[in-house]
């Protein structure tokens, strides 16, 4: 029985290594073309003119590349609105949001595609107004019977949650300490993105993550294994995230996120991602 078992995991694992291989690839394949297309190479963050730098997370729901077809909803969104203030934007894909958030603070980037609205968070930066709903969940593998260990935020007691460093997701977590009454263990990873967590604990190498749920929900297809039934959060605003002194800019986004969200348009992009 052990030696049959065994070819199966180790197969497996060589999958999900090769699949967080791909993730890497993809991520910088995307970077590259996405700033080789019309420009010459320059120093990330960095581009001429009024040039709009924009820090995308590299995710399904917010910039992705599959095939040739480079999508997302902020993508479209944000090439939309370069498109309506006829100026041009630059995207730089973000692996590393510790990286991208310390970016923005040397003004390297002139804005983050995107981030849960959160208060605490509202402290150090600027939030445009809200582009779509998201949630944080909790990433774990279901043991041999299917079954979950933890079930609730109840659960949680003790446990180490591992996050990307600087994620809003850690402010959330201290809440739900406060609301268990309990300590719950946090490891940020500066290096990594929420669909590296995802595999990582799919991997079997993190027993838990945090993501947020339109991350998660698409992989899933190819690991039925992985659970995203547990919520850590209510639902949330996303929103775009500016340096805290960016005012004119942050007005100017937010007079035309409040405009085309009456329109039909938002509606057609917000419906391809979903």
């Amino acid at each position: 029985m052990s030696r049959s078992r065994q070819p199966r995991s180790l197969n497996g694992r060589i999958i999900l290594y090769v699949a967080l291989l791909c993730v890497a690839i993809g991520a910088m394949f995307a970077l590259r073309r996405c700033n080789s297309e019309l420009y010459p190479a320059a120093r990330i963050g960095q581009s001429e003119g009024d040039t709009l730098d924009v820090a995308i997370i590299y995710s399904p729901m917010s910039y992705y590349l599959y095939d040739d077809t480079i999508g997302g909803f902020n993508y479209d969104m944000l090439r939309l609105y370069a498109k309506g203030q006829q100026r041009p934007i630059r995207f730089w894909p973000v692996v590393s949001l510790d990286d991208a958030l310390q970016r923005l603070n040397d003004r390297d980037f002139d804005l983050l595609a995107s981030l849960p609205i959160d208060q605490e968070f509202k402290v150090k930066y600027a939030y445009t107004s809200d582009l779509f709903l998201d949630r944080q969940v909790l990433i774990q593998r279901r043991d041999s019977r299917g079954m979950l260990t933890v079930k609730s935020s109840l659960d949680l007691a003790g446990e180490t949650l591992h996050i990307e460093k600087d994620s809003p997701i850690e402010f959330r977590i201290h809440n739900l300490e406060r609301e268990i009454g309990d300590t719950i263990h946090i490891e940020r990873h500066p290096e990594l993105s929420s669909e590296y967590l995802f595999l990582k604990v799919a991997s079997g190498e993190l027993r838990y993550a945090v993501v947020n749920e339109r991350v998660a929900r698409p992989l899933l297809e190819h690991y039925p294994e992985v659970s995203i039934e547990t919520p850590v959060s209510f639902t949330q605003f996303q929103a775009w995230v500016l340096h805290p002194q960016d005012t004119a800019m942050l007005h100017n986004l937010n007079t035309w996120i409040d405009s085309i969200k009456q329109t039909p348009v938002y509606e057609q992009i917000l419906m391809r991602y979903n």
